[in-house]
C-alpha cells in the first residue's frame, strides 16, 4: 500500500475552498492543521510511525481512533507569521497535539467561555483571549490540531456506547468534562465554520462558529479576515454578545438574585 505525507502551502491571497475534500486525496488520509513549530515537530514524528502501520485490532480506548491501521497524513501549513510559545513537552499539549486538540489556555472551574481555534487563526484568537480577560476572568483557548481525528474519536465512541460500553468517552469529552454548563463556545477558522461547530454538541454548550463561508475573494490577509469576522476585533465582539449575562449564570449555578 503506497503511503504519504502531504503538505500544502496556503496562498495568503485567497482563503481556502468551501469543501476541504477538494485537496484531499480520494484514499482518506488524516488531516492536520498546525499552527506552531513544535505541534508539526510532533506531528512529523508521530506521523513517519503512523504511515507504517497496516495492523487490524480494536481502536484504543483512549482516543477510539484506528491508529493501528496508519495510514497517508495531510498537513496544511501556513507562511502566515504566528508567533510562537516556548518550548512544551508536558504529556496534555504531547498527547493532545495528535489526538486532535489540547488546552492552551485551561479553563477553569467557573469557565465563561471557551475560544476554539483551528490554524492560521492563532493568533487572532489568541490576542481575543487576552483583550476579554481583562474583562471577564476566566477565559479557555482550546488550540485544534486536527478536527478530523477529534471528531472521529468522538462519533466512535457515541458507536460503542450505542452497543452497550457506557464507558466508552473520547478525547473531545474528556476536554470538556469540567466546562459548566454555561459556558459558551466559540469557534474561529479560516475556513468554513461547520468544521468546528459540532464541538457545542459534544456536551451540549451554546456555541458561536466563525469562519469563511463564501470563497474566491481576494485581497490582504488583514483585509480578508476583517471581511469574514475572523479577526481580532471581531472575535471580542462576537464573544462578548455570547457571554452569559448575571441572570443567566445565576440560574445555572442554582443561584436566587
Amino acid at each position: 500500500m503506497k503511503r504519504f505525507i502531504k503538505g500544502a502551502e496556503r496562498d495568503q491571497a485567497t482563503l481556502f475552498p468551501d469543501c476541504l475534500e477538494d485537496w484531499i486525496d480520494e484514499d482518506n488520509p488524516v488531516r492536520v492543521i498546525d499552527a506552531f513549530v513544535d505541534e508539526l515537530a510532533v506531528i512529523m514524528n508521530w506521523a513517519f510511525e503512523y504511515m507504517q502501520k497496516d495492523g487490524e485490532g480494536d481502536p484504543d480506548e483512549r482516543t477510539w481512533l484506528r491508529d493501528e491501521t496508519g495510514g497517508s497524513v495531510y498537513l496544511r501549513l501556513t507562511t502566515n507569521p504566528i508567533e510562537q510559545p516556548g518550548k512544551r513537552a508536558n504529556d496534555d499539549f504531547l498527547r493532545g497535539t495528535i489526538d486532535g486538540a489540547y488546552w492552551l489556555r485551561k479553563p477553569g472551574p467557573n469557565c465563561e467561555l471557551v475560544i476554539a481555534y483551528q490554524g492560521a487563526v492563532a493568533q487572532e484568537a489568541i490576542n481575543a483571549a487576552g483583550q476579554l480577560g481583562q474583562m471577564r476572568r476566566d477565559i479557555g483557548v482550546l488550540a485544534v490540531t486536527s478536527a478530523d481525528r477529534l471528531n472521529a474519536g468522538w462519533t466512535a465512541a457515541q458507536r460503542d456506547r450505542g452497543r452497550g460500553n457506557r464507558d466508552a468517552t473520547s478525547h473531545v469529552e474528556r476536554l470538556f468534562s469540567n466546562l459548566p454548563s454555561h459556558c459558551a463556545i466559540l469557534t474561529v477558522i479560516d475556513g468554513h465554520p461547520g468544521t468546528l461547530s459540532w464541538l457545542g454538541a459534544v456536551a451540549g454548550h451554546k456555541t458561536i462558529p466563525l469562519g469563511v463561508e463564501h470563497f474566491g475573494q481576494t485581497g490582504t490577509i488583514k483585509n480578508l479576515y476583517r471581511h469574514f469576522g475572523i479577526d481580532q476585533d471581531s472575535i471580542v465582539r462576537q464573544a462578548q454578545g455570547a457571554l452569559p449575562t448575571g441572570a443567566e449564570l445565576a440560574r445555572s449555578m442554582g443561584a436566587v438574585i
